[in-house]
């Protein structure tokens, strides 16, 4: 019993030891830090979803912004650079980009569907795969999707104008949700999801899951931060996002391609320019062909999700905003009205562009032009 308690306690100091090891990192570099916490660093509250990421960056802002370029924070026992000044943000982003290639942070093992995603891509993938993605975002082919949005938002309008109860308390962050989700499955892959019908209420029910996590995963994802990294990295996969709206969302990729290619169909969308590249690679025969069916769906399913979240969000904040100030409000509505007087009452790209007052991204703006007419 003696021997075994003697092992027990030498194999608790060494694991201590280990854990707490590199928390004088900062200390030696003179970065400026928060006293870490064992096993969870500076991170604890985000792992235990009390503090939302948002509110943790801003918590290290705040405090450090005015005397330090950087300051210094512990996930787990890895040190992590947190970069206050916006000059150094700049170049690190643009003049001295090419030593800031890879995103270490999702260094993760990554799932089938998953591997290629352009979040997670290393230098050489990233490069080629975001210089055949910009085309997607040019101004031409926001034009070109234009007849789809405002599709979209009259259908969100009818909704509104339909419901049963005008007085009704609408949960905005669900309502536009369901916008977000429309717009995406619309011009992104040509699915007309019209999701105020409930015509697919798995669908809606997947993007509402998508960043749900098991405890398993949890798990897995405070191993990879803590215990061994590397080892996890490497060998354990952590999934990002929701498991099952991960591969109900490649399903629906993967069948829309097939139908496409079978039946030479084509739209003017997102998964069209990613069709098409791959076509070309094809053709062309390559050394290392880039854009398979593998990095087709997986730079898909990060289009969706990614766009579905931030974009809905977004409009949420800015509806509170407005609700909140009601003279912006107002003022907004009187340009819009204005604007769409001179376009023969027609909400189109050119037409959102003359509305100066109106500063949101060109694929939100839609939205908010019928809002406010309501």
């Amino acid at each position: 019993m003696i021997i075994f308690l003697s092992i027990l306690l030498i194999l608790i100091s060494i694991l201590y030891y280990y854990l707490m090891s590199n928390y004088d990192y900062f200390e030696k570099k003179n970065v400026p830090y928060d006293k870490p916490v064992l096993l969870f660093g500076n991170i604890r509250d985000r792992l235990l979803q009390k503090v939302c990421l948002h509110d943790f960056m801003q918590y290290y802002y705040m405090k450090y912004k005015n005397n330090h370029p950087i300051c210094g924070v512990y996930e787990g026992r890895n040190p992590r650079y947190l970069v206050l000044d916006f000059n150094l943000v700049k170049d690190i982003f643009i003049r001295d980009f090419d030593h800031f290639t890879d995103r270490s942070l999702f260094n993760f093992k990554q799932a089938d569907i998953l591997k290629d995603l352009l979040l997670m891509s290393s230098g050489p993938i990233w490069k080629p795969t975001r210089a055949k993605l910009t085309p997607a975002f040019s101004s031409g082919k926001l034009k070109a999707m234009d007849v789809l949005i405002q599709r979209c938002g009259e259908q969100m309008s009818q909704h509104l104008l339909e419901r049963k109860n005008p007085d009704e308390e609408l949960e905005m962050k669900q309502f536009f949700g369901l916008f977000t989700l429309d717009v995406i499955s619309n011009c992104a892959f040509g699915i007309e999801s019209n999701p105020w019908k409930e015509t697919d209420p798995e669908l809606i029910t997947a993007f509402r899951n998508f960043d749900s996590m098991t405890t398993l995963t949890r798990m897995r994802l405070l191993a990879s931060l803590v215990l061994m990294p590397h080892y996890f990295r490497r060998f354990v996969t952590v999934w990002i996002f929701n498991k099952k709206t991960a591969y109900f969302i490649a399903n629906i990729i993967r069948n829309t391609r097939e139908y496409r290619l079978k039946n030479n169909q084509r739209r003017n969308d997102f998964l069209q320019l990613l069709l098409d590249i791959s076509a070309q690679e094809e053709e062309e025969k390559p050394e290392h062909r880039l854009m398979d069916v593998d990095h087709v769906i997986s730079q898909s399913i990060l289009f969706m999700i990614a766009g579905f979240e931030t974009s809905s969000t977004l409009l949420g904040f800015a509806a509170y905003e407005l609700a909140l100030n009601p003279e912006v409000q107002n003022t907004l509505r009187a340009e819009i009205k204005s604007v769409l007087e001179k376009h023969n009452n027609v909400c189109n790209y050119d037409a959102v562009q003359d509305m100066h007052y109106l500063e949101l991204h060109h694929n939100y703006k839609h939205c908010y032009v019928f809002l406010i007419l309501i």
